[in-house]
């Protein structure tokens, strides 16, 4: 009996060893993702937290990141023991947001974290003013005339989180438009060709703005077609890791010879298709005031030239409702003298 006792409780113990040993084995790893530091336009340091290691001394740690939860890419992976640990990552797009989670051994993550690289853009908007005209209004989109001096604005304005560094400059002005310099930069006398070239106008702090100007002159206006004609302006800003444009436009009317495309148009020869070009002699035109002084005009003719017998017509008219009113008159008469009778 004792020897039966003694049986059972050994089989006692040794299943409730098996059962801690079992739980042991059962215990999980786990990992916290912590928020991320050091964050610039194109690099970030991941930080994670191993808080069990299920009873190892270190464990194999990674990151996954992207653009969306579904992230995409992984770090490489290092070896680290309990507590915090960090992994930078590189080659990021500025101005992007990013989600990422820490992950280690035993298909255990952290949570989802969020990080914004920095943003490196800035705005590039261009007008212009008539001079000639002497005016102080700065328009996107005026109407000049041949000979007309102009100056040109180009604002480039910082929508960056970092200063941006070597922000070069082009300018492309339409035919027939030459650049006739006094080149500023806030104000400033700047020597260089902002047309024929690129100038460099230095850095620009985060939420800063530079004013550039310049002089132009319109050609003569043989140079120029006889119909209206818009002309585009364009401004480019461009550093190593952005780049932005900003246009305005000119309207001019010359006395030069029209473009293929609208010759064509006018003689009928050439593309069947209509132009957007106005020509000044439309459909609406012919049918509001060509055909109804043609009209009149034969109306007139024929009339002079009694070729529909007209001027008969008219007279016999007239001496009826002369005849009528005779007629009336009498009978008006007729009517007084027998009643004073």
């Amino acid at each position: 009996m004792k020897k039966i006792l003694l049986l059972s409780f050994a089989l006692i113990a040794v299943s409730l060893l098996g059962i801690g040993e079992s739980a042991q084995a059962v215990i999980s790893t786990a990992v916290n993702t912590l928020a991320a530091e050091s964050v610039t336009t194109n690099t970030a340091t991941l930080r994670g937290s191993l808080v069990n290691t299920a009873g190892s001394a270190t464990l194999p740690v990674w990151f996954e990141y992207g653009p969306t939860t579904d992230y995409g890419t992984k770090t490489e992976v290092v070896t680290r023991g309990a507590g915090e640990y960090t992994i930078d990552v590189t080659k990021l797009t500025p101005n992007t947001t990013y989600h990422f989670r820490a992950g280690t051994s035993g298909g255990a993550y952290g949570s989802d974290r969020v990080f914004i690289t920095q943003s490196t853009s800035f705005e590039v908007k261009t007008d212009a003013q008539n001079m000639t005209l002497r005016d102080s209004v700065w328009y996107s989109r005026m109407r000049v005339q041949p000979g007309d001096f102009l100056k040109y604005r180009i604002t480039i304005h910082s929508t960056a989180d970092i200063v941006l560094q070597d922000i070069m400059v082009n300018y492309r002005l339409p035919s027939n438009v030459t650049y006739q310099g006094n080149l500023m930069i806030k104000g400033e006398p700047y020597s260089g060709d902002i047309v024929r070239g690129t100038i460099n106008v230095g850095n620009l702090l985060p939420g800063d703005s530079k004013v550039i100007t310049f002089e132009a002159q319109v050609g003569p206006s043989a140079g120029f077609a006889r119909v209206e004609s818009i002309l585009t302006s364009t401004a480019t800003a461009f550093n190593s890791s952005y780049s932005s444009e900003g246009a305005c436009q000119i309207i001019i009317t010359g006395t030069g010879a029209a473009p293929a495309t609208t010759r064509a148009a006018l003689t009928g020869a050439g593309s069947t298709s209509a132009t957007n070009v106005s020509t000044g002699i439309g459909g609406g035109l012919l049918t509001s005031l060509l055909l109804p002084l043609l009209l009149a005009g034969l109306l007139v003719w024929l009339f002079r030239s009694r070729l529909l017998g007209l001027e008969e017509w008219a007279q016999i008219k007239k001496e009826r409702t002369n005849n009528f009113r005779a007629s009336k008159k009498l009978q008006r008469k007729i009517a007084e003298m027998k009643n004073s009778l």
